[in-house]
């Protein structure tokens, strides 16, 4: 189950051939402007939604005959639009295609993937259903709680509330099993605080401790023969 991407084909299509023929209007204008018919490929090749409408013009430059002007250079300001446009019209079908709704609401405390590399705590202050978003307000990254900070994070980026881990961590502090391999035994019960927690055995101090197991009931022996005598 894949996002759509602004930069999907499908969409990188439709936007080179809208601009293409926004392109050939503008050619027909100049005498020595004349439209090339591989603009399309030229654009398909170049356009994407995250440079000016400057840059790209000096990119359609270096693969054709054309001089920019500031009229092409506006046509071009408008790809970051288009391509924000029919992405997010894929997104809205997509969503919906997949039946994806918010498993939280505004206020839920979160934790956030960050491009899959950490994560983060934040508040939820805003749902878009639409496009499965949520903005996510998180103080460690200095945003402030008024709707207008936060982070874009997708739906399937976004896990349960923190107060549900807490949660979990108290109901087991009470009993914490202690799997170390190196011991002999799992634990033993602490009852000095009427805890149930398990704690490590050390093999070392079990030994130490037989030993004065040991020497105490041998010492108790020679006192009850002292005492016979």
């Amino acid at each position: 189950m894949q996002r759509p991407s602004k930069m999907d084909l499908d969409i990188v299509e439709r936007v080179s051939r809208e601009v293409s023929v926004e392109i050939k209007e503008w050619s027909l204008k100049f005498g020595d402007q004349e439209f090339l018919p591989e603009i399309f490929e030229i654009l398909y090749n170049n356009i994407n939604p995250y440079e000016d409408g400057y840059s790209l013009s000096r990119r359609i430059e270096s693969a054709t005959f054309y001089e920019p002007d500031i009229d092409l250079v506006n046509i071009l300001n408008k790809v970051s639009d288009k391509f924000k446009k029919y992405h997010y019209d894929k997104l809205i079908e997509w969503i919906k295609n997949n039946n994806l709704k918010p498993e939280f609401s505004i206020g839920d405390k979160v934790h956030v993937n960050l491009r899959g590399k950490s994560t983060i705590d934040g508040e939820i202050v805003l749902i878009n259903s639409e496009i499965g978003l949520y903005k996510i307000c998180c103080e460690k990254l200095g945003h402030i709680k008024d709707g207008k900070c936060g982070l874009l994070i997708p739906f399937e980026d976004t896990y349960r509330e923190i107060k549900e881990f807490k949660e979990d961590d108290e109901n087991n502090s009470n009993d914490i099993i202690n799997t170390d391999t190196n011991s002999d035994k799992v634990g033993e019960k602490n009852e000095e605080d009427g805890n149930k927690v398990i704690e490590p055995v050390n093999k070392e101090k079990r030994v130490e401790k037989q030993k004065r197991k040991s020497r105490l009931k041998k010492s108790d022996m020679d006192g009850e023969k002292n005492e016979e005598k």
